[in-house]
């Protein structure tokens, strides 16, 4: 069943798998910042069950990415509009890096999932029109 409004062509399950991805992101975080004030005992960096959380969401994110890669660039390409994105994903990784210098000075992000975004989001244009050899190319990588 597909959910999509036609006079938008909008496909609401990426919506909803995006407000998923936020939604635990914003959990993630919240517990993070207990355990880094001290308010919880967890290691959010460490245990088990915080680090397969983490890769739920970060798994989510890429594919919400890869799934409103291809439904902007399947029919056609647009040059600024992928300029536009890809320019405000390099912006907010940088604002997060210098953030992160400031407040973890032998910790800081040097390359976070908004970079990855950010690096990834122009090169997953090339494949969109193409989406068996992407799934090949992909499980290869994975294995």
């Amino acid at each position: 069943m597909k959910l999509t409004n036609n006079a938008s062509n909008r496909c609401y399950e990426v919506d909803v798998l995006r407000g998923f991805a936020i939604v635990l992101m914003v959990i993630f975080h919240f517990c993070y910042d207990l355990s880094t004030f001290g308010w919880a005992s967890y290691n959010t960096g460490q245990d088990i069950e915080w680090r397969i959380f983490r890769a739920i969401i970060v798994s989510s994110f890429l594919l919400a990415v890869g799934m409103s890669s291809y439904l902007a660039y399947h029919k056609h390409f647009n040059l600024t509009k992928l300029a536009k994105a890809t320019s405000k994903l390099f912006l907010v990784a940088t604002f997060l890096t210098i953030s992160s210098v400031f407040m973890y000075p032998t910790t800081w992000v040097y390359f976070g999932i908004i970079h990855l975004i950010a690096v990834a989001l122009p090169i997953s244009v090339l494949f969109v029109r193409i989406p068996t050899v992407s799934l090949i190319i992909g499980v290869l990588v994975i294995f």
